[in-house]
């Protein structure tokens, strides 16, 4: 290629940056658990002890109802929306890594609509 033109074919500086690509290295997961006797909200806030990368959102429910959704904030910001419940735990990889303080809030929101009473079950997966 001599059009003059800058080209490579490789990543010129040697991996893909934040957010896409983490910084940290040590795997950690937390779960939680949140149990809902019958219709409507329940939820759990797990404040971040120390800075690390979130990765993906894992979910399973012990009684698996079409109308059932859940919702997934960091800090402020709405990261999942009316993710509906289906017939097996989900996993939920972020196409961007966020990065998360110590001290920022992971507020997960389950909603019954089905209204029969269940388990549910979040892991967090992250880098530290």
């Amino acid at each position: 290629m001599s059009s003059g033109a800058n080209f490579a074919s490789y990543l010129v500086g040697g991996r893909l940056d934040l957010p896409f690509m983490p910084t940290k290295t040590n795997p950690y997961i937390e779960g939680i658990m949140i149990e809902s006797q019958m219709a409507g909200k329940v939820e759990h806030k797990l404040t971040i002890q120390e800075d690390c990368e979130l990765l993906s959102v894992a979910v399973g429910v012990s009684n698996y109802e079409a109308r059932d959704y859940w919702n997934l904030y960091v800090g402020e910001r709405l990261v999942c929306k009316n993710i509906y419940t289906k017939d097996l735990p989900e996993g939920m990889y972020l196409t961007a890594i966020i990065p998360c303080k110590q001290g920022t809030q992971l507020h997960f929101e389950f909603f019954n609509e089905g209204g029969k009473p269940k388990v549910v079950w979040a892991n967090y997966q992250t880098l530290k």
